[in-house]
């Protein structure tokens, strides 16, 4: 296992085509440099690059193609920020679309079939919005609604894990300014929506299954615990490893 992965979003790379000369050009480069036989990458794929990889199997292909050239393995997706990224501004529409929305759903489903094209562990973590914006003000109901998209998330990755054995774990990472932004937050999230409209949506999807429902959101939903956004919301990192945990 690498502990060490170089994250593609330090470059402007929203086509395919720009994302694959960036893995050329500078991950592979350093993989050389470190004398690595295989190195990882936090492969950031926005929605540009989302529908590319979705629509044109030839793109996808290629895109697999570099990776394995250059000998990087994309065993986490980076789909955080699903609008243009590296533009002169970017500030609160790194959070567009939310999880309020049927377009955040929707790449963030497709994503689950173009990482297992892209490699073959058996375990996959996409990094992921953690609901909204804080400041574009928030209620039960918007949170019920995210809540339910994961939930729907969930049980389109366990219909995959059926398909193929390979587990895709969405990773929701909180950070300051958002809902989720601290582990209390994330604490109740889980409970009292994930727990309830999630759940509810993942069995309706599952065809009224909440057994199965319960299995998919336990082994497909989980956090991106940074440790950066942590300390910049002025939490303590062990008590918030400890509270999750729990």
């Amino acid at each position: 296992m690498q502990v060490l992965a170089y994250n593609s979003n330090l470059h402007p790379a929203e086509h395919v085509a720009d994302l694959i000369k960036t893995l050329d050009d500078f991950s592979a480069r350093v993989r050389s440099q470190l004398g690595w036989q295989r190195l990882g990458i936090d492969l950031r794929l926005g929605s540009i690059a989302i529908e590319e990889c979705f629509s044109e199997e030839a793109i996808l292909k290629e895109l697999r193609a570099c990776l394995d050239r250059n000998h990087l393995s994309a065993h986490t997706i980076n789909a955080f920020p699903l609008s243009a990224f590296q533009v002169e501004s970017v500030k609160d529409q790194a959070y567009v679309p939310d999880w309020t929305t049927a377009e955040r759903l929707a790449d963030s489903i497709k994503v689950i079939e173009i990482s297992i094209a892209l490699c073959d562990d058996d375990f996959i973590t996409v990094s992921t919005l953690p609901c909204s914006f804080k400041p574009w003000a928030y209620n039960h109901e918007l949170l019920e609604r995210c809540a339910a998209h994961f939930g729907l998330w969930a049980a389109a990755a366990a219909q995959a894990f059926e398909q193929t054995g390979r587990c895709v774990h969405l990773a929701i990472e909180p950070e300051p300014w958002c809902f989720l932004e601290h582990s209390a937050e994330v604490c109740a999230f889980w409970k009292n929506h994930i727990g309830v409209s999630g759940l509810d949506a993942c069995a309706h999807a599952l065809g009224g299954h909440y057994d199965q429902a319960r299995a998919a959101i336990k082994r497909h939903l989980g956090i991106c615990f940074d440790t950066c956004h942590v300390s910049l919301a002025y939490e303590d990192q062990a008590m918030a490893v400890h509270a999750l945990s729990q």
